[in-house]
C-alpha cells in the first residue's frame, strides 16, 4: 500500500502543477493553445497509465525490496519523458504534412 501512496503522490504533486502552470499562463485550467492542451493531457493520461503499471507491478512482485521499488519508480519518469518526445515529434510531422498536403 505504501509504494501505491508513493505512486499517487507523485503523480498528484505533477497534475497539480501542471493545473498551477496552465493556470497562471493561460488563465484557466482548461483554455489555452491546442498544443498546449494536447500536451498536457497526454501527460495526464501517462501518469494515470504510470499509476496504473506501477501499481499492477507493486502487486505482482510484493516481495520487492525498497531499491527495487525505487529503481521502478525512477524509470517511470525517463520513460515518460521519452513518450512526450515521441508524442511531440508526431505532432510536428503531422503539422508538416498538413502544410504540405493541405
Amino acid at each position: 500500500l505504501g509504494f501505491s501512496v508513493v505512486v499517487f503522490t507523485c503523480g498528484a504533486l505533477v497534475t497539480l502543477t501542471v493545473i498551477g502552470i496552465r493556470r497562471w499562463k493561460f488563465e484557466g485550467e482548461l483554455g489555452g493553445p491546442v498544443d498546449a492542451k494536447a500536451y498536457s493531457s497526454f501527460l495526464l493520461m501517462l501518469l494515470w497509465l504510470s499509476y496504473l503499471g506501477l501499481s499492477t507491478w507493486k502487486f505482482e512482485n510484493m516481495d520487492a525490496p525498497l531499491t527495487t521499488d525505487l529503481l521502478m519508480l525512477g524509470l517511470a519518469v525517463p520513460v515518460i519523458c521519452a513518450l512526450l518526445a515521441i508524442f511531440a515529434g508526431i505532432r510536428l510531422a503531422l503539422r508538416i504534412s498538413k502544410d504540405y498536403i493541405g
